[in-house]
């Protein structure tokens, strides 16, 4: 009855909206890896950050404590904290695509 009135095309446009979808959903898989070296890019960045760190702290043996008492090294230690932390957010969301 649905189809009848409809003009007998429902079962072509239910077609055409399940290649739609279907399509949509090859895409996301598509972007999802091209983007996977991106998204791995961002945490590297934090790896980095708390990495340089502890390298830091091996090749000066307690300069992570010299730091951590002293107010320029707090400062210095928020500030880059603070970026790499914007780094990882800015990666996340230049990877960031709606489809």
């Amino acid at each position: 009855m649905i189809q009848s009135r409809s003009g007998g095309a429902i079962v072509t446009a239910l077609r055409g909206i399940s290649e739609t979808l279907e399509a949509r959903k090859d895409l996301r898989r598509e972007l999802r890896t091209m983007l996977s070296g991106a998204v791995f890019t961002s945490y590297v960045v934090i790896v980095m950050g708390v990495g340089s760190l502890l390298v830091l702290n091996v090749i000066s043996p307690g300069v992570l404590d010299r730091m951590t008492r002293e107010l320029v090294g707090q400062a210095a230690l928020a500030t880059a904290f603070t970026l790499y932390a914007l780094g990882f957010f800015l990666v996340r969301r230049a990877t960031r695509i709606d489809v």
